[in-house]
């Protein structure tokens, strides 16, 4: 038999008894409440783990590198490219125009050294320095504890003794459910 027709099958009887089982079922119960006699009421005791914890906080130093820039500046690279400058303007041109293109190559050279020291950058090796900083860290405290948890309670209502758990003290009395169904004879 393939899957579907099984499922089909017992889908079928299934049904079947649901409706069987549904004729004999009485539908005239009615349901009341009322107050019985509480017999006696023990508590029910659990041990639970109970977190205390606290932030504990500490200064604390600490060392950190601190990267520095410095520029350092020096007359002597303008006064070399100031010479370099003059010597190759003094190549060029002849009279007072050797004379302009040295003056110019000069001019130049320096201006240049300038630039390119103005454009190099020095790091010095890193310097160490400290300071205080506040770390906090949670610190848990368990402790142990017995606690109330219920209430194992026995009760007698007209002479029929029972027993529930409840999650609070029920007192002198609690209050029950009671069904009450018609016999035919």
């Amino acid at each position: 038999m393939n899957r579907i027709v099984q499922r089909a099958v017992l889908a079928s009887l299934l049904l079947v008894s649901i409706s069987a089982s549904a004729q004999y079922r009485n539908t005239n119960v009615q349901t009341n409440y009322d107050f019985a006699r509480v017999i006696s009421a023990q508590p029910i005791y659990e041990t639970v783990e109970i977190d205390n914890g606290r932030e504990v906080c500490r200064n604390q130093r600490v060392n950190y590198a601190q990267q520095e820039y410095r520029q350092h500046r020096s007359e002597s690279s303008s006064v070399v490219g100031a010479i370099i400058g003059g010597v190759i303007g003094n190549q060029f041109g002849s009279g007072n125009g050797r004379a302009a293109a040295t003056v110019a190559g000069v001019a130049l050279g320096s201006a240049v050294a300038r630039d390119a020291q103005n454009n190099a950058r020095r790091y010095d090796s890193p310097r160490y320095a400290s300071r205080t900083e506040r770390i906090c860290e949670y610190q848990p405290d368990y402790r142990t504890e017995r606690q109330i948890v219920g209430y194992d309670v026995r009760y007698d209502y007209k002479g029929q003794r029972g027993q529930t758990t409840t999650r609070n003290q029920p007192g002198q009395t609690i209050r029950v459910q009671v069904a009450v169904t018609a016999i035919e004879d």
